[in-house]
């Protein structure tokens, strides 16, 4: 009984250094949750590391959804983002630096898109990339990329991959369908 008492202290320890808040652990298997997301794991990942880390990840994905996407907090941008970023994404000719990920967010999205909230739908992670499913929502109050405002409550769906380095991050892979809600708004 003492083993398996200092077993699982061990592994809460662990767990608790990956900015976990609350951990049940049964049977080697362990639920974690980070302040939005709930995580099951083996004890064994755990212990080695490896869940730790895309557990961490993960939430310094959400920290960046809620934080920079939906609040514009520009210092936490600066800490998320790596000085060499690249996003794979930017349409070709247009700068693809951190930078142009931050004007999307503060003078497109933020500017045309009142009570704008991010929902996050579902998060994968493997070694140190992030895939996330999410909803971008917000009431069309303000010009967005030309249309005049119109008063509707827009939802853009997006599928993003992020690759982290150092809780930063350092490159961005994504689709959205902004395209055809842009196209619903010109109707």
């Amino acid at each position: 009984m003492a083993r398996r008492m200092e077993r699982r202290g061990s592994s809460i320890q662990w767990i608790r250094r990956a900015g976990v808040r609350r951990a049940y652990v049964c049977n080697r298997v362990a639920l974690m949750y980070t302040g939005s997301l709930y995580t099951l794991s083996s004890l064994h990942l755990i212990e080695s590391g490896e869940a730790m880390s895309t557990v961490a990840n993960k939430e310094i994905v959400r920290r960046f959804n809620v934080e920079v996407i939906q609040e514009g907090q520009r210092e936490a941008f600066e800490a998320l983002m790596a000085t060499d970023f690249v996003n794979h994404s930017a349409p070709a000719g247009t700068p693809n630096g951190a930078e142009s990920m931050w004007n999307t967010f503060k003078n497109i999205l933020h500017p045309a898109l009142t009570g704008l909230t991010v929902i996050i739908h579902d998060q994968a992670a493997e070694d140190d990339k992030v895939t996330t499913r999410k909803t971008i929502h917000g009431v069309h109050t303000g010009q967005l990329l030309g249309i005049a405002s119109t008063g509707k409550a827009i939802s853009i769906d997006v599928i993003d991959i992020v690759r982290l380095r150092d809780g930063q991050y350092v490159e961005h892979w994504g689709i959205n369908n902004l395209p055809s809600v842009l196209a619903g708004l010109k109707a």
